[in-house]
């Protein structure tokens, strides 16, 4: 029961989500309270669930998610100039107590996993790559030796049936997430075909901004979650 008390002590949500989550607080208004009603209808409810523990770690809420604030100045100096020394004193002020005397600039990978010990590997991880960002957010450098590496699939081996001479990439018979050409894209839309996905693309606005690329990455984000949980399940 301790492990699982330690493993919600740090972040463990995305860092896009919880930007995306603290740039709608920016557009609208920090409430008293923080609960679904207030949040973004586009964020699933296990993200909801990660942000609220998010905002709980790093005090910006408290136990009754009453806000802080901490979380009003976050919210305030979003997208403004005053933001990199916002995220230092209301989000990286609460890894003081662990960090200590370490210098992120010379660190090791083990240094930091120690510090994050009693945690589970999977939620370690996430944990660690939330500080790491947050620190880059803050324009505080790190050893390259931090950095959490992603295992990539192995690409299969191309088939032996093609003929010589003929490239997938030149055959478009290859490329079936390609938009069919009486598919018409509405007016001030771009379309976007996922390679290797068929039938699938992503379709934004031309004027899209650099505000609202932010929740499309959140959402970019809860889908590879989503995929890494489909892959652990067919382990």
């Amino acid at each position: 029961m301790e492990t699982e008390n330690k493993q919600l002590s740090f972040p463990y949500v995305s860092y896009p989500t919880f930007k995306a989550f603290i740039d709608h607080l920016h557009d609208t208004v920090v409430t008293e309270q923080i609960d679904n009603s207030m949040m973004p209808q586009s964020m699933s409810g296990s993200a909801r669930g990660a942000v609220i523990s998010a905002l709980k770690s790093l005090g910006l809420v408290d136990a009754q998610n009453n806000t802080s604030q901490k979380l009003k100045d976050l919210a305030k100096a979003y997208d403004t100039k005053e933001w990199t020394d916002a995220v230092r004193k209301n989000i990286l002020s609460a890894y003081s107590g662990i960090i200590g005397s370490i210098n992120l600039k010379s660190a090791t990978r083990k240094q930091i996993d120690d510090l994050f010990a009693d945690i589970t590997p999977q939620v370690r991880d996430k944990c660690i790559r939330f500080f790491l960002t947050a620190n880059k957010e803050a324009g505080i450098e790190y050893s390259p030796h931090l950095k959490i590496r992603r295992r990539f699939p192995k690409k299969r081996a191309e088939s032996s049936t093609a003929p010589k001479g003929s490239s997938s990439d030149d055959d478009p018979k290859q490329h079936p997430e390609i938009k069919p050409k009486n598919e018409v894209t509405p007016s001030g839309m771009i379309d976007l075909p996922i390679l290797g996905l068929s039938g699938s693309l992503i379709r934004v606005p031309q004027n899209i901004s650099v505000r609202q690329i932010t929740l499309v990455r959140a959402a970019v984000d809860y889908l590879e979650a989503m995929a890494k949980q489909n892959e652990a399940s067919k382990e």
